[in-house]
């Protein structure tokens, strides 16, 4: 995971960042509304782009100087782990998180409209979300916060995230674990999930079982090898159009750790321009809003055998994946 010195740079970088577009502010503004008149007056894309930048980098050092203020009222740190502290994280967590989004929403129109957020007003539960984009992240987060401030959210995140300051800071502070995808120990890995929410208490764990975003290659690459390894599931995954079979030991590691958890899936369309930044240039401003669903299947109708749990969670994928394809039709 990304310790205090990356911290720190990273911290460092994007108070220089945020310096620096605010100094340079009187000539890019300009610069970028030129570049809206000549190439699409109607969408604003540049503008929009630079006003993202700014708004972003804005909450970045909001979310470090609070994160200095709670390490100093934490006394340098030491009592980071109380319950107090925790707690005042924890709302930070899900302030930023509804900032950035509504930063998108605001600046790139990127809004977010969700059924079923209800059903995560409660925890105990093990959430397994979509990945489609960079702002995946952020999603549960923002869900729950919608409906409660009382989940705390445990994540499962890729180390990567953590060499962004605010997701670094506040990861490393709570209780979250940034995942290595190609572990050389990988019975270390889930046994550290398993941890992860072997004492919820009311909290919410939280994966991204497909690991990374959908593409036709790496849709082949993986059906090709659950097709060496494990052919009996092939014809429960192969029908998936927009989303990449669910990694299952994870998810399985988690649900073994927590008996009595339920099990959520978080399903979402219209993020999938973010998953690059050429992306997110070509579709600023997104035309239709981004669309949300949540399931929620309650502890006591989960298998108790891995194997009957991998069924379960194939079937969710695969009506995830049919909701998906029912409102990018509808969409169109």
């Amino acid at each position: 995971m990304c310790g205090f010195p990356q911290r720190l740079a990273t911290s460092a970088g994007a108070l220089a960042g945020l310096v620096g577009i605010v100094v340079l502010l009187p000539l890019l503004a300009p610069v970028a509304v030129a570049a809206d008149l000549l190439t699409g007056p109607r969408r604003m894309r540049w503008s929009r782009l630079l006003a993202m930048g700014v708004h972003y980098l804005t909450l970045e050092v909001i979310g470090i100087a609070v994160a200095v203020a709670l390490w100093i009222a934490t006394g340098f740190g030491i009592a980071t782990c109380s319950l107090w502290s925790q707690r005042l994280h924890h709302r930070m967590q899900l302030w930023w998180t509804a900032q950035v989004l509504a930063a998108t929403e605001r600046w790139l129109r990127a809004r977010v409209d969700a059924d079923g957020i209800e059903l995560l007003a409660s925890g105990n539960v093990i959430i397994c979300a979509r990945h489609a984009s960079f702002f995946d992240a952020v999603v549960p987060a923002v869900l729950v916060g919608r409906s409660t401030t009382d989940v705390a959210l445990r994540h499962v995140l890729k180390t990567g995230l953590a060499f962004d300051p605010c997701l670094g800071i506040y990861g490393s502070r709570l209780r979250n674990h940034f995942v290595d995808r190609l572990p050389r120990d990988r019975g270390a890995e889930l046994d550290a999930l398993g941890a992860l929410v072997a004492d919820l208490d009311g909290a919410a764990g939280v994966i991204f079982p497909e690991g990374t975003f959908h593409d036709d290659h790496r849709a082949e690459r993986e059906r090709a090898r659950i097709a060496e390894r494990d052919p009996e599931r092939l014809p429960r995954v192969e029908n998936l159009r927009h989303m990449l079979p669910a990694h299952p030991g994870g998810t399985l590691a988690m649900l073994a750790a927590a008996p009595g958890a339920d099990l959520a899936f978080v399903v979402h369309t219209g993020f999938e321009p973010f998953g690059s930044f050429r992306s997110i240039i070509a579709n600023v401003p997104f035309d239709h809003p981004i669309r949300a669903k949540v399931w929620r299947v309650r502890a006591d109708d989960i298998p108790a055998g891995d194997r009957e749990r991998l069924e379960l969670i194939d079937h969710w994928w695969q009506r995830m994946d049919d909701w998906i394809t029912e409102h990018r039709e509808a969409r169109t």
